[in-house]
């Protein structure tokens, strides 16, 4: 047997045992860490003056967004009264390297078998002084255009300092829209443009 060939297979079984190591340890850590951000992120919103309810049963709702074959986990579901966000899930994504959470607003949409829209996604350059950020939508053609033409909503997202993807995801198979941000205690400017960006999508899905 060449030599090449045995050092492939130690690798593969080395990368195959970190794996095995490290996929059961991500999990372990989300057990923790899971309620402490789920229990923040509740007081936070309700210290912000939010209406904010738990469900009593199960809803379905901490299924949507979970992607199937995936360690991906809903790890606490919010109801919001008086808003045009219904509910924010808070999801863990776990792999190897560790656990990433993310954040759901969920926003009702029964219209959308016959609208079709496709994802839009939020892409913002800010400057080194984090000033003078550049917001553009990407995807759904008229959704993206609704949402460049609201100067509200482009102010209140430049005002929230907001780093990373905002993304808009219809689920025509649950009748709702999701706008996902990585995990964040958002700021009440953040707040406001997710709730705008919900308003616009009972207004069209």
């Amino acid at each position: 047997m060449e030599w090449a060939h045995i050092i492939n297979i130690a690798v593969g079984i080395l990368t195959a045992s970190i794996a095995a190591i490290g996929l059961p340890l991500a999990l372990s850590k989300r057990k923790k860490q899971a309620p402490k951000k789920s229990g923040e992120l509740y007081s936070h919103l309700q210290n912000m003056g939010l209406d904010l309810f738990l469900p009593e049963e199960e809803t379905g709702r901490g299924k949507i967004g979970i992607q199937h074959f995936t360690s991906s986990k809903s790890q606490g579901l919010i109801g919001i009264r008086g808003k045009n966000i219904e509910w924010i899930n808070l999801i863990g994504v776990s792999t190897q390297y560790g656990t990433s959470y993310f954040l759901d607003f969920q926003i009702s949409s029964p219209n959308l078998e016959i609208r079709k829209p496709k994802k839009v996604f939020l892409k913002m350059k800010r400057s080194r002084e984090n000033k003078d950020a550049v917001i553009s939508w990407k995807g759904d053609e008229s959704f993206s255009m609704t949402l460049s033409l609201d100067f509200n909503l482009e102010e209140l997202m430049k005002k929230s300092e907001f780093k990373g993807i905002l993304e808009i995801a219809p689920e025509p198979k649950h009748g709702c829209t999701r706008i996902r941000i990585p995990y964040v205690l958002p700021s009440p400017e953040l707040t406001e443009a997710i709730n705008i960006i919900a308003g616009h999508v009972k207004s069209e899905f």
